[in-house]
């Protein structure tokens, strides 16, 4: 398997470190980003940026090779030994543990300042009152890109999906409406949270 270093196949992604919740290194690729949604996955670090419940559920459709016979699928490399991975039922298992007691994706409404903009991705950034950021994609469905660069560096009130991480806190937001922000909606200003994992503290 050949995997470009994101410094050549994506430079753009590694120019703005600030932007992610967990920064992307120019030697990273994306058999690193995969490694490390596993090895966080299956050693229950229910805080991580690399993984939500659509990571987890791309995650467990290895589940259906291992079905066909296959005991085990394994990624390894001499050169790269932080890009090494194994799964098997047993990582599956713990997986799936996590998964269960990832919350789903749910309507949000949030507010703060329209920080930066990705145009070809459609990624923005928002910050909140309090410093905190939050990733958003804009649905090309609803949102237009003059919408947005309108919009940039003001006080905005976005609605959408929010997809979140298994304690619980958001990891990112689909957003399907992005308006000025209005007087009234100051409770939108704080990190929203879905509820907290009821497996939350039970061991893996």
């Amino acid at each position: 398997i050949e995997a470009p270093t994101f410094e050549h196949s994506a430079p753009e992604l590694v120019q703005q470190p600030d932007f992610w919740d967990a920064p992307i290194e120019p030697e990273d690729t994306a058999i690193s980003l995969l490694a490390k949604s596993v090895r966080d996955a299956t050693n229950a670090n229910m805080g991580s940026d690399y993984y939500d419940r659509g990571v987890l559920e791309s995650l467990m459709s290895f589940r259906r090779l291992l079905k066909e016979g296959i005991s085990n699928v394994e990624i390894k490399c001499q050169s790269r030994p932080a890009e090494e991975f194994e799964i098997t039922e047993s990582e599956l298992a713990k997986i799936s543990i996590v998964e269960a007691d990832t919350p789903e994706p749910r309507a949000t409404v949030v507010a703060g300042i329209f920080n930066r903009i990705e145009h070809t991705s459609r990624q923005f950034g928002l910050v909140l009152e309090d410093g905190n950021k939050i990733r958003g994609f804009a649905d090309p469905a609803h949102i237009d890109a003059e919408q947005m660069r309108i919009l940039w560096g003001k006080k905005t009130t976005i609605k959408g999906v929010g997809h979140f991480k298994p304690n619980g806190m958001i990891r990112s937001i689909e957003a399907h409406m992005i308006k000025p922000f209005s007087e009234g909606e100051e409770l939108f200003e704080i990190v929203p949270q879905n509820r907290l994992p009821a497996g939350l503290t039970r061991g893996i």
